[in-house]
């Protein structure tokens, strides 16, 4: 039987959903079709000790996905992750966007997640229009195991404006076969 419930930025904001999620959260997997930075900013504090995989369609913000993408290989040599993570500081230093604490802070954490692993973020083979917020919760949080994880899924890529202004149309579910159909 599933559980569904509208998000569509007008009565209630995704990013308010998905702040109210992430502190039981350990684990986040998201599917989108644009990825940009600026969702970043609002969230970061919540992210730092959560595993995170993002799967995005269309390169939006090339050269940040590119740095972040080259980052992400698996056969690297330390000293180009190293020159990578020094270019990807760069780009981000030199934009006026991330003239405030809280942006600096926020790269911080970024390129940390992509230092340590814990952000990944890779890109589709084949074009994907889907987007989806897979939450996995932490076992004392998951009402012994009856709850363990959260589905959003429909309309909201990964940016602000997705994520808190545009309307969007959003299901959030927490149907055990619909979470294990959007993992597959």
């Amino acid at each position: 039987m599933s559980s569904q419930k509208v998000i569509n930025n007008t009565d209630t904001l995704m990013s308010e959903i998905i702040s109210n999620i992430l502190p039981a959260t350990s684990k986040l997997d998201i599917l989108v079709w644009f990825f940009y930075f600026s969702w970043f900013q609002w969230i970061y504090k919540e992210l730092w000790d959560k595993k995170v995989r993002i799967l995005v369609w269309m390169d939006t913000e090339l050269k940040i996905v590119n740095s972040v993408l080259k980052i992400n290989e698996v056969n690297f040599s330390t000293a180009t992750k190293t020159d990578t993570i020094k270019q990807l500081k760069e780009l981000f230093n030199k934009t006026d966007t991330l003239d405030n604490l809280a942006w600096v802070e926020a790269v911080e954490v970024y390129i940390n997640k992509i230092i340590d692993w814990t952000l990944e973020i890779r890109k589709t083979i084949d074009p994907n229009h889907t987007k989806l917020y897979l939450f996995e919760h932490e076992w004392i949080y998951s009402h012994w195991w009856t709850l363990p994880w959260t589905v959003i899924s429909w309309s909201s890529n990964l940016t602000f404006s997705g994520l808190s202004w545009r309307f969007e149309y959003n299901t959030i579910d927490r149907d055990p076969d619909n979470y294990k159909n959007a993992k597959e």
